[in-house]
């Protein structure tokens, strides 16, 4: 194996390892403090406008997908 695939393997790996810590804190923030998650959703929420993330969602996937 070449370095250079397995330079992209272990930052693969270190990025993986790192999105499973940030879900599995959420979770359990989520599962034993529910009303922190409550308080917070109002923040994620605020400023987002659904219809054109929505819109943004399909042209990204009518661009992938082309069919």
């Amino acid at each position: 194996m070449n370095e250079k695939m397995k330079k992209s393997l272990m930052m693969l790996a270190y990025q993986s390892a790192l999105a499973l810590g940030i879900f599995v804190v959420l979770f359990v923030i989520n599962r034993f403090l529910p009303q922190v998650t409550d308080k917070i959703s109002v923040i994620w929420t605020k400023n987002t406008d659904l219809k054109k993330v929505g819109q943004l969602l399909l042209e990204i996937s009518k661009e992938l997908i082309p069919f």
